[in-house]
């Protein structure tokens, strides 16, 4: 490349329009040696980015390869980066090899990892990579056959499970995972008769069903060497607990703590490496970044449930910001074959959380149309706060909307590809436009901090800045791999918000261990309520308030202690001394609007409120 050997900086070309994209712009844009970046197609995220940037970033609306080659030519791009897997199956990369362009992303060949699961699956056979046991057909009968097969009888120790895949690109949707044998034909049927993924479906690929916790792994390859980010784990169902539909990924997190330092020498040498160096001998060289999700069976170990050829959408949002090396140093590296010459460091101090926003009604029919607000806030969270901790707002579908064009009513659609022609991102999103929702997951918010619980709180402290109409999201990202918070409660009543804490942990939605429950009042309802949480009476009347807290205390110390205390309908006023054991730690909970309802023993404060024809009421803390 005539730039880089001339000194001058990098024209680079970045290729899709999701968050994805928007965070290899940003990641980009921070190297010293790139001078220019053209996106194609880009999104709201981009363009806002664009204002901020020391490097000038352009929006150029082409999206067929043709298009692709002619505008890295006609704008001397010295490189390009492909974000999506849909061109590089389509022989992008190929193409712009032919046209003279490096490109980061793999062949039409080596993007069959993907593009074919039925390739993939006999890929990871011949060359002894861990994968589910599997058949491929084109023929009903034949797929019905290999079912009854796998599945045994419908119930009892012989049954198992199997997952039906679209062999082809389905936009993510293309794996089934059915629960019956009946549902699992149906599955085969539907893809290859009622053809509802089209020629993506024209070949089956029908797999044992798997049970384990499952990792992403993003590696960077030059064809031979192969050098990975930190294992990232993603949330793919659409609501809290893993429930409701499959989605493209509400959220994900990195490092995660499941894969240990042996797991990650075992995932390189049985699953990274054996796939680079399979491609090679096959004549598919990969150079781009090669995605390996995995699952960590109790019985098999690891196994390979996909390959992709790109980097993935949320886990990107995640491992860049965990990446102190240049990234295009990295990727130059990669083009140029000298990988294994360049030490790739990690902010191994750090975690990340990014917790996806999306419209209403994903993943089936959304909105599209309604005007987003906060987003700048949320990035600017941290302006005036000393901390090694960052938030960043990777947008996806969005766009920018003159007021002239911002329609009053948002509709209910698919996503779709905003077509602005070449122009500054400064020009085309100006002051007075608007930030509207242009797609299904909206926007992704990613928070780097110390810990994973403090990222976790911050990502969320972040995303509740922003607002659009129907925004919907997940409250637990991440929420499994943190230490549980251990509570202690101190009561003297019913305990009616102890029991809003109870049901919380019991269905999952609240990540605590409840350890003791304390009250001064012998017959207290509280106590009955906490009957499986250790409940404790510890007697108060005639006694002096240090000889009551002693006791508490000597009961906090048999469980093993405690993260935070919680007072409810708690009779007594705390010591400074048993205060300061606890500091920021104590929270004392009513549950109305003080001093009007004051509550008592056991009286049931909202229904008082109700009784009293009130129509507000609140909490008190």
């Amino acid at each position: 490349i005539e730039m880089a050997t001339s000194g001058e900086g990098y024209h680079l070309l970045v290729v899709g329009g999701g968050a994805r994209e928007h965070a290899l712009v940003w990641k980009l844009s921070q190297s010293a040696k790139v001078e220019r970046i053209c996106v194609a197609p880009g999104n709201g995220g981009t363009r806002l980015l664009a204002k901020t940037s020391r490097v000038p970033i352009q929006h150029v609306a082409v999206s067929s390869n043709r298009d692709i080659c002619q505008l890295a030519i006609d704008e001397k791009i010295d490189l390009v980066v492909v974000g999506p897997e849909a061109p590089l199956s389509e022989g992008l990369a190929d193409d712009l090899s032919a046209a003279g362009v490096k490109c980061f992303g793999p062949s039409q060949g080596a993007s069959q990892i993907e593009s074919s699961k039925a390739f993939a699956k006999a890929f990871m056979v011949r060359h002894g990579i861990p994968t589910a046991k599997y058949g491929t057909f084109t023929k009903l009968d034949e797929a019905y056959a290999y079912i009854d097969e796998i599945c045994g009888a419908e119930s009892g120790e012989g049954h198992q499970r199997v997952v039906v895949k679209a062999s082809g690109l389905a936009a993510g949707k293309g794996v089934i995972l059915p629960v019956s044998k009946t549902e699992a034909k149906l599955a085969v049927q539907e893809m290859l008769e009622q053809k509802v993924f089209g020629e993506a479906g024209e070949n089956v690929v029908i797999e044992e069903y798997l049970e384990g916790e499952e990792a992403s792994v993003l590696a960077f390859s030059d064809g031979e060497t192969v050098v990975a980010l930190p294992a990232a784990q993603d949330h793919k169902r659409a609501l809290d607990g893993d429930k409701g539909l499959n989605t493209g990924g509400m959220g994900a997190f990195a490092p995660t703590p499941l894969v240990t330092e042996s797991l990650k020498r075992q995932i390189h040498h049985k699953v990274l490496l054996p796939a680079i160096k399979g491609l090679a001998q096959e004549g598919r060289k990969f150079v781009g970044c090669l995605f390996a999700g995995l699952i960590f069976t109790p019985d098999q170990g690891i196994r390979v449930l996909e390959y992709n050829c790109r980097f993935g959408d949320p886990e990107t949002q995640v491992v860049l910001p965990l990446l102190q090396t240049d990234l295009l140093q990295v990727i130059l590296a990669c083009v140029n074959g000298t990988l294994k010459d360049l030490p790739v460091e990690i902010d191994s101090a750090s975690s990340a959380v990014t917790v996806v926003a999306a419209s209403q009604g994903y993943p089936e029919a959304y909105r599209k149309g309604d005007v987003i607000t906060g987003v700048e806030h949320a990035q600017h969270l941290l302006d005036n706060v000393q901390t090694k901790s960052t938030i960043h707002v990777f947008q996806a579908g969005t766009k920018f909307v003159p007021p002239s064009q911002h329609s009053p009513v948002p509709s209910n659609t698919d996503a779709s590809t905003s077509t602005n022609s070449v122009s500054s991102s400064s020009s085309s999103s100006s002051s007075e436009a608007k930030l509207e929702t242009n797609g299904g997951r909206v926007l992704s918010v990613t928070a780097k901090a110390p810990s994973l619980r403090e990222a976790v709180a911050l990502a969320y402290k972040a995303l509740g800045c922003i607002h659009f109409e129907g925004i919907q999201s997940r409250s637990d990202i991440a929420i499994k791999r943190l230490d549980k918070i251990r509570m202690a409660v101190l009561g003297s009543t019913r305990g009616t918000d102890l029991q809003a804490i109870i049901d919380s942990i019991e269905s999952g939605s609240l990540h605590a261990d409840l350890k003791l429950v304390v009250s001064n009042v012998k017959d207290a309802y509280i106590l009955t309520r906490a009957a499986k949480y250790n409940p404790v009476f510890i007697p108060s009347a005639k006694r002096t308030r240090i000889a009551f807290e002693n006791d508490v205390l000597e009961e906090i110390e048999k469980v093993g202690g405690v993260d935070i205390v919680l007072c409810i309908g708690f009779m007594r006023i705390l010591s400074p001394s048993f205060v300061q054991r606890y500091p920021y730690r104590i929270l004392n909970v009513h549950p109305s609007l003080l001093p009007e309802f004051a509550g008592g023993m056991d009286t049931d404060v909202h229904t008082e409120v109700l009784k009293a024809g009130r129509t507000e009421t609140g909490c008190t803390v």
